[in-house]
């Protein structure tokens, strides 16, 4: 179980509004043998879930999505310079696509990760990420 601090980077339909400050949490779930990783969110007044696998054969982690609000995204991990990186696509409901490339760091002996990137919505930039998450419970 994960608590973070994020600010809204856009208008998300269903969450929240830009600019605002939400306390976030999410849980993470091992399931079938080990092979994916199921996740909650909760944050202002939205939630969603997502799964995540490794593809053996394109040798990538991938991921997908939906939030209460009807937002959807893939996404996709890799290393970058030893750095973990997150590349997102999706749309809202209303078919407003959604791209993203995100630096995920670890620190405090991996209790803590920091999201920092860029994301666009329709093509137009939202301010940067800055959320950071507090592991509060491995269990």
């Amino acid at each position: 179980r994960w608590v973070g601090n994020v600010i809204w980077v856009a208008d998300w339909p269903g969450w929240g509004k830009k600019g605002d400050k939400v306390k976030c949490y999410v849980e993470l779930t091992v399931t079938e043998d080990g092979n994916a990783l199921v996740g909650r969110f909760f944050g202002g007044v939205g939630s969603s879930t997502w799964i995540t696998v490794y593809d053996a054969a394109s040798r990538k982690i991938m991921e997908t999505g939906v939030s209460s609000g009807g937002t959807t995204r893939f996404a996709v991990f890799y290393k970058d310079d030893g750095k973990w990186m997150k590349s997102i696509e999706g749309s809202n409901p209303d078919g407003t696509k959604i791209k993203g490339d995100v630096t995920i760091t670890i620190s405090e002996n991996g209790d803590k990760h920091s999201w920092s990137g860029t994301t666009t919505l329709g093509g137009m930039p939202n301010d940067p990420l800055q959320d950071v998450w507090i592991r509060v419970s491995d269990k």
